[in-house]
């Protein structure tokens, strides 16, 4: 069984690097367990953070695919006494998720196109019932794909309009470990907005 499953209950935050990040107070997180995705610990210093690359040891657990990107054909992610790596299918990009042996069934984590598909599984897999997405925008606001500090010193995989395409394009695995988290274990994904409306408040969404 894995170490961490079920250690947990109760709600969570899992922080993505949207842009509406911004626009949220970080008041907002005090007293939640706060699950980092990749270089969202830059906007607030998160419980754990989960990673599929450019895994190091970043001062608070981090949980990471056991290959580089979630490719079995990939070299392995470092080890580290604070990295937890775990098992997992192959990750098809924009394709299929292959849910052949995880958890429950069995102990490999979900790998989808964008690294928030891990880290709502693994949120349900530690005990939490209710997954509050912030910042997982999929979106363009005003212009900009992430939030202020998100890719400095880091190397973006796709240019500024090329990585909007792309959010669209994995939108549908979201939606499918939503509904796989629910069927599977109860737990509900909620996404967190700053905006009562982006368009009343003036701002821009492509």
């Amino acid at each position: 069984m894995l170490s961490y499953a079920f250690k947990h209950k109760g709600d969570c935050v899992v922080l993505a690097g949207g842009k509406s990040v911004d626009y949220i107070p970080k008041e907002f997180y005090r007293g939640k367990f706060v699950i980092g995705v990749n270089q969202a610990g830059r906007r607030i210093e998160p419980d754990i953070t989960v990673r599929k690359e450019f895994v190091k040891d970043e001062g608070v657990p981090v949980y990471a695919s056991l290959h580089s990107c979630g490719s079995v054909n990939h070299p392995c992610n470092p080890q580290g006494p604070n990295i937890t790596l775990f098992d997992h299918n192959d990750n098809k990009g924009e394709g299929p998720i292959d849910t052949i042996g995880c958890h429950p069934s069995g102990e490999k984590v979900i790998v989808g196109g964008s690294t928030i598909t891990s880290a709502i599984h693994l949120a349900a897999i530690m005990g939490f019932t209710t997954i509050n997405l912030v910042g997982h925008d999929l979106c363009q606001v005003d212009g900009e794909n992430n939030f202020d500090g998100y890719y400095d010193d880091v190397l973006a995989f796709y240019e500024k309009d090329g990585y909007a395409r792309w959010l669209d394009s994995i939108a549908w695995q979201t939606r499918f470990v939503s509904n796989y988290v629910f069927d599977v274990y109860g737990a509900v994904v909620v996404t967190v907005s700053p905006f009562f409306g982006l368009k009343a408040e003036g701002h821009v969404s492509k």
